[in-house]
């Protein structure tokens, strides 16, 4: 079955703090499309703080012949912060992990996090493929190597 388990975080450490351990986790759908909705929603009120008279002067575009690139960074999809609620679980630090501890987290470290979380959440065509049409629960767990 396809239920995701939240029973066994990943653990990850940054390159430049390697003694740090953060523990990510899947994201259930909703939580994903949480996370992208936010970034929308961020986006719109960015927008609507911008007058009308700055609007207007803006340069206007014909509608684009080609496809408009999209950026390279997952991080452009997500809000970083809901990814960081729902996707890290556990820290090394003393500090307690909770919503406010969340917010000290360094600008470059909370992005990290934020990719890592969105590269453990990512699966392409191909990896969607190779189950060969078999149901496997999805956790987050590392493969039991043990011998039966």
């Amino acid at each position: 079955m396809a239920l995701i388990d939240h029973e066994h975080p990943v653990d990850v450490s940054p390159p430049w703090e390697p003694n740090a351990v953060f523990g990510l986790r899947l994201l259930a759908w909703p939580e994903r499309d949480k996370a992208q909705l936010e970034k929308t929603r961020r986006s719109f009120r960015v927008m609507e703080g911008v007058a009308p008279e700055v609007m207007a002067a803006l340069p206007q575009r014909d509608a684009p012949t080609e496809p408009v690139a999209g950026s390279e960074d997952p991080l452009d999809d997500y809000d970083l912060g809901t990814l960081l609620e729902f996707g890290l679980v556990s820290w090394s630090y003393d500090r307690e992990l909770n919503a406010e501890s969340r917010k000290l987290l360094d600008d470059r470290t909370a992005k990290w996090l934020g990719r890592q979380i969105v590269d453990l959440n990512s699966w392409s065509e191909e990896d969607v493929g190779n189950s060969n049409g078999r149901f496997e629960a999805t956790t987050s767990a590392a493969p039991d190597t043990r011998k039966s």
